[in-house]
Order: structure tokens, then sequence, then C-alpha cells
């Protein structure tokens, strides 16, 4: 049984990443951001379209990077810094199924 990342969850999750990393905490928009959550649970016909655990965290991943629900860094150097925090959200998911980080 896959367990699911819930929205405190993923709220909590760039604020620990930001203490590391440093950039600006807050979610931008909350219904991107719910949405990108509601994609692993999405069913078409009654089969899921994310069947796998790296499909689910794909798809959690690729929601978060084409929705953008966190607020930007405050420059854009690192580059890296609003990655850290999409990668924050699909690294537990991959975890909570057994696959290495």
């Amino acid at each position: 049984m896959i367990r699911y990342l819930v929205l405190i969850e993923v709220i909590e999750l760039p604020s620990q990443i930001i203490e590391q990393s440093g950039g600006v905490l807050g979610i931008r928009d909350f219904g991107a951001l719910e949405s990108a959550l509601a994609q692993p649970h999405m069913t078409f016909g009654g089969e899921e379209l994310y069947p796998t655990l790296v499909d689910k965290a794909s798809a959690i991943g690729f929601s978060l990077v084409m929705n953008h629900p966190f607020k930007p860094p405050l420059f854009p150097f690192p580059p890296y810094r609003n990655g850290w925090r999409r990668w924050g959200i699909a690294e537990p998911v991959c975890r909570a199924g057994g696959f290495p980080p």
C-alpha cells in the first residue's frame, strides 16, 4: 500500500529545505499545490493513470515543475534552489516505496 503525502507535509518540507539552502518560504498558489498532490490519484475508466510508485513520484514532480506552486527565490542564482523544493517532495514518495534517494 502506498502512503501519499498530505498537504501539511508538503507545506513543511520546503521550510526544512530552505533552512539548509536559503530562499523564500511560502506557497504562491495553493490550488497548484493541491493539483500536484492529486495527480497520483488520477484514474481513467477505472484504471490508475500512474500505477507504479515511480509514475506517481514523476507525476507529482512534473506537476510541481509546470505549475510553480512555491514562491520563487529572491535571486535566480543558484538556479537549483527551487528545484530542491520540488525534489524534496518527490523524494519522500520514492523512499516510502523503498527506492533509495
